[in-house]
């Protein structure tokens, strides 16, 4: 098995990207969150051909070393006014969360409740270090990463706590 010819990584940016490459026959599958590519499953253009758990979160806060150095306490506040926001959403008060899941990503209701209860923000600054570790061992798997350093180099250690 030879991960760069047997499969081979495609960059497509987006879902319509995707799409594209797909009906086009450039790429023969496609990883991505479940839910937000259910509607194509639904409507016959793609199927469903198993699930893969990542090892990573599927958002993250991310800021270069200057912004760190000069914006940090911004940062921070970023980081509690989105909490609130998740929290808000989460929340789904009125039933507006699956009211806006459903009109915004061609989702049924059942599909947008089970993606909610399932579907959980840690918006703190921490982060766990075998996330950190993981998610560079797939990296570096695929391709996309030449090797692994040390975690101490991707966390800014004045802004987030590294937890076991």
């Amino acid at each position: 098995w030879d991960l760069a010819s047997d499969a081979p990584l495609k960059i497509v940016h987006t879902l319509d990207g995707a799409r594209a490459a797909m009906k086009e026959g450039e790429i023969d599958a496609w990883l991505w969150e479940k839910f937000t590519t259910k509607f194509l499953v639904d409507q016959g253009e793609w199927d469903i051909i198993g699930e893969v758990p990542t090892p990573w979160p599927c958002f993250c806060f991310v800021a270069s070393d200057k912004a760190l150095q000069t914006r940090a306490k911004e940062i921070q506040s970023m980081v509690e006014v989105t909490k609130g926001v998740c929290d808000e959403f989460k929340a789904n008060l009125g039933n507006r969360t699956i009211s806006y899941v459903v009109k915004k990503h061609a989702s049924t209701e059942t599909d947008a409740s089970e993606w909610l209860s399932g579907t959980q923000w840690a918006c703190a600054l921490e982060v766990q270090k075998q996330t950190l570790q993981k998610t560079q061992e797939a990296l570096v798997t695929i391709g996309q990463l030449k090797e692994a350093v040390s975690v101490d180099k991707v966390y800014h250690a004045e802004l987030c706590r590294l937890t076991d």
